[in-house]
């Protein structure tokens, strides 16, 4: 079975992408027969492989890249899947898109022009992106009568910026995309170039395999449910997964066995990164779209802070205080952007204080997330180490974004999305009001539920809207397994608390409503003294 290597190209208007793309395309004879016919020829009886790539209306009647096109390019040795991605700086965006889950970006720089800020932003976007290789193609020899000085001039400058980038090592390869040199075969106009030609490059450049040997991660998207099955259906982001493997539900923290797992395929005994399946487990438990799989030995952090580089999309610059929605994996959740940090010139690379910002700019800036989330930095995994945000009233894109650190919370218990089942012959009523009392102060919503008064169908409808349920007398569908349990019992002894993965016993004897209210929420750490 061949590889896939996934490529991002870039390049700024008019440095001939385009055409790049379009010359290696046809030369490996990877156009297809009824798109032939665009090739139509010029004047001069040359072919316009710029019009393979530029499918919109648009495209071709400004002669530029808007939308991110993908074109498939086989060889007897591997797949290339080729994101053409636009040059202009109103589409940066597009281009950040594109290098998000690219082993190799190709990035163009027109040899006549020379270096421009869009070749240093798409090289800083690719390295942000923690794209592994780099391939710098400096096109256009052709009209530079294929100077050996000219490239090296060029390779030279842009050399000193991937080094500032701290990324040294990159190809830099001489072509004329029009002529075809140095793009699958070698040039006879440049005989002082002994590298390879842009097809060898592509051809050599190694795989990304990280995702197969990290940890395991697998966001949940839906629970499938039928009368007699009930699985967790996701795409295994990282790592592997096997049949009698135990998994911990983030961020509830419930563990179980894998009993199946079943792929588009039929079932199978383990399965790789980039996997799509669902898993059966060996008991019930409440889980829904957002959580995490993961292995108990390999968690990721819990946070509900986190500090991230972002490249800014939007044409209204970003303040600070600005209310965002966090679309990380699967998981949705309101955000608020608490300081931004500072901003990346992309010319000197040095990092300057700022009170916005702009469209296109790059900028470190800190988070507040209103609940915890299971997070990786992106360093560690590109799936759950990143994320995206969106406005919350007209649902658009304003930022990709890659986490550089999450703020631990140490003792902080994540009580948002379960239910608290209260149980035990003591004051329960007294008890949950004084409680609810610290969560709403902490601004933690809760509501007091009581089977005989409430639905059970409540509970998954208070959790949906971040609303704490706490059940003084719980309906028998509320799992105290995946759920908070407090229990009041009456004991011998001078322990007034104790606390075993998600049941708190309180100790009757010892402490009345108002004081086992205080020890719960100085164990969540959400009243009381710290």
């Amino acid at each position: 079975m061949r590889d896939v290597l996934n490529v991002s190209t870039a390049g700024s208007v008019d440095d001939g992408k385009s055409t790049l793309i379009g010359r290696l395309l046809f030369e490996t004879h990877n156009i297809p027969t009824d798109q032939l016919q665009q090739l139509e020829t010029g004047p001069g009886g040359e072919r316009d492989y710029a019009r393979v790539t530029d499918g919109l209306k648009a495209e071709r009647e400004q002669g530029i890249t808007i939308d991110v096109a993908f074109r498939y390019l086989n060889t007897p040795e591997r797949r290339i899947v080729l994101a053409d991605s636009p040059g202009h700086a109103e589409y940066t965006r597009n281009m950040a898109t594109a290098a998000s889950g690219s082993d190799c970006a190709v990035i163009l720089i027109d040899a006549v022009r020379g270096i421009r800020e869009q070749s240093k932003r798409h090289a800083l976007i690719a390295i942000t992106m923690a794209t592994p290789h780099l391939i710098v193609v400096i096109n256009k020899m052709d009209l530079v009568d294929f100077s050996q000085s000219v490239f090296a001039g060029i390779e030279a400058q842009f050399q000193r910026y991937l080094s500032e980038l701290g990324t040294p090592h990159a190809r830099f390869i001489p072509v004329s995309a029009l002529r075809g040199d140095s793009v699958v075969t070698p040039s006879k106009h440049m005989t002082w170039y002994r590298g390879p030609t842009l097809l060898e490059a592509l051809q050599s450049t190694p795989v990304r395999v990280k995702e197969k040997t990290q940890a395991m991660r697998l966001p949940i998207q839906l629970v499938a449910r039928t009368q007699k099955f009930r699985g967790i259906s996701g795409t295994v982001a990282s790592g592997q997964l096997a049949v009698g493997d135990d998994v911990v539900v983030l961020p509830a923290d419930v563990s179980a066995r894998v009993a199946s797992i079943h792929t588009a395929r039929g079932n199978r005994s383990s399965v790789q990164a980039d996997t799509a399946v669902t898993v059966t487990l060996d008991r019930e438990l409440d889980v829904g779209r957002g959580d995490l799989l993961v292995h108990p030995s390999a968690r990721p952090q819990m946070g509900r802070q986190i500090s991230a580089s972002i490249v800014w999309f939007h044409t209204e610059p970003l303040r600070q205080g600005r209310e965002v929605l966090l679309k990380q994996a699967t998981s949705l959740i309101p955000a608020r952007i608490q300081a931004i940090d500072h901003v990346l010139d992309v010319e000197t690379l040095q990092s300057k204080q700022s009170q916005t910002l702009a469209l296109n700019e790059l900028g470190k800036v800190s988070l507040d997330l209103n609940r915890r989330l299971a997070l990786d930095l992106y360093a560690n995994n590109r799936t759950t180490g990143s994320f995206i945000l969106i406005d919350p009233l007209d649902n658009h894109t304003l930022a990709a974004g890659m986490i550089l650190q999450v703020t631990a919370e140490d003792g902080l218990v994540d009580i948002e999305t379960n239910s608290v089942v209260i149980v035990g012959e003591f004051n329960r009523l007294a008890f949950a009001t004084t409680l609810s009392n610290y969560l709403n102060r902490a601004g933690r919503a809760s509501l007091i539920l009581n089977a005989d008064e409430h639905p059970e169908s409540l509970d998954a409808a208070v959790r949906q809207v971040s609303v704490t349920p706490l059940w003084v007398k719980a309906p028998p569908s509320i799992s105290r397994d995946s759920n908070w349990e407090i229990r009041f019992e009456a004991q011998e002894g001078a322990e007034k608390i104790q606390v075993i993965q998600r049941k708190i016993i309180i100790n009757q004897t010892l402490v009345g409503p108002e004081e086992a209210a205080l020890l719960v929420a100085r164990h969540w750490q959400i009243g009381g003294e710290r």
